[in-house]
């Protein structure tokens, strides 16, 4: 979200107000990309693998 600082400071806002909800949305769309990624690996990680036919007891 590129225009939250500027939107900010042509709202009256000071430039460390604009820059710290900047750094908030940086934070949260890194964050929203690394738990996608976690996500993606931990769905991905047993594809290639045969399961082991159930053992009857």
């Amino acid at each position: 979200m590129p225009g939250a600082y500027a939107g900010l400071l042509l709202g009256g806002a000071t430039p460390y107000e604009a820059s710290l909800v900047q750094t908030l949305v940086l934070v949260g769309l890194l964050a929203a990309q690394v738990i996608a990624a976690a996500v993606t690996v931990a769905a991905l990680s047993g594809l290639g693998e045969e399961r082991p036919d159930a053992v009857a007891t």
